[in-house]
């Protein structure tokens, strides 16, 4: 039975970005470097109580003069399906970043998850409290503008990525197992898995934070 509301889960994200973005080290050195390589982890990924964590990794190029390209992507983990049942499926996503300095960048970024798990849930039934199990088949796609803050000291091998943005998603999702009038007689008290539980297709924003945490490969000092 699914008793989690969003309002009873730590809002982690926020407060660990907005910690990090006041506290990480820098030094003046590093605004002379280019990162032109790097490898990077998504670790805010791997915790989802609602829908299951992925292990998300990628990577940054330099393709052109200011212009990097960065994907990321990975398979859903049942070991992390924390309140959800036979969790599969992968997300990929691609970004095109304007890097206005050595440490902020805007990108256009485009996210596709194929996205598939169960839940169970309380269902009044014939005057009786029931477990019913029913799997929701997701497929989405969404396309926004992220704005960035990469950081690192001088001649180090690591990096952080702290990202926020906002754009569009479109959902596609499908429910098994779960009859349109039987929504009314299940007894959740969450929020969140009322709006997730929703089968159809649906355009709607969304609002994304998070970091990566990297290795630089290659750099390069800049022009003053």
């Amino acid at each position: 039975c699914q008793k989690n509301s969003w309002m009873s889960v730590p809002n982690y994200r926020w407060l660990l970005w907005m910690v990090l973005l006041a506290f990480l080290p820098h030094n003046a050195e590093a605004q002379l470097e280019e990162m032109r390589l790097g490898l990077h982890w998504n670790p805010l990924a791997l915790v989802d109580f609602y829908q299951g964590g992925s292990l998300r990794l990628g990577g940054r190029l330099q393709v052109a003069p200011r212009y990097s390209l960065l994907v990321e992507g990975g398979p859903y983990l049942a070991g992390l399906s924390y309140n959800v049942g036979d969790l599969t499926g992968y997300n990929f996503r691609a970004e095109l970043a304007y890097n206005y300095s050595s440490w902020y960048y805007w990108s256009l970024s485009y996210f596709y998850k194929d996205h598939a798990y169960s839940l169970t849930d309380d269902l009044l039934e014939n005057g009786q409290v029931v477990d019913r199990t029913y799997g929701l088949q997701k497929y989405v796609h969404s396309i926004g503008f992220r704005w960035g803050r990469l950081r690192w000291k001088h001649g180090a091998s690591w990096f952080l990525d702290l990202y926020g943005g906002m754009g569009l998603r479109w959902r596609n999702v499908r429910r098994d197992g779960l009859a349109a009038a039987e929504l009314a007689n299940l007894q959740s008290d969450s929020i969140v898995y009322e709006f997730l539980r929703r089968s159809g297709q649906r355009w709607s924003p969304e609002f994304s934070i998070g970091l990566r945490l990297g290795g630089i490969l290659w750099r390069k000092n800049r022009l003053k």
